[in-house]
Order: C-alpha cells, then sequence, then structure tokens
C-alpha cells in the first residue's frame, strides 16, 4: 500500500478487477512498478509502449 492512504482505493480496485495496467500521473505516491499482478505506468509510459 502506499502512503496516501486515499489513493489505496485504486490499488485495491485494480487487485480485484484483475487489471493489466494501473495508469496514473502520480508518481509522487505511485512509486512502486506493480501491485500483485497490475503493472503501474504513467499515461506517457502507457501511450510510448502500447501507441508509438
Amino acid at each position: 500500500m502506499i502512503s496516501d492512504l486515499d489513493d489505496n482505493k485504486f490499488l485495491d480496485l485494480s487487485s480485484s478487477s484483475k487489471a493489466d495496467y494501473l495508469i496514473t500521473g502520480n508518481t509522487n505516491d505511485f512509486t512502486m512498478k506493480s501491485f500483485r499482478r497490475t503493472k503501474i505506468v504513467t499515461p506517457r509510459e502507457y501511450w510510448e509502449n502500447h501507441y508509438a
């Protein structure tokens, strides 16, 4: 889990929905590269790896 307790709901949601990606610009709180099976990426990282 992360230090900003309000943002933990996004980790819980990504885990319970078995999401492949959690796309966030909040790099201050989401410093890890993954959570359980979900990869955590910035919008730029997602765009460059999937659409460029």
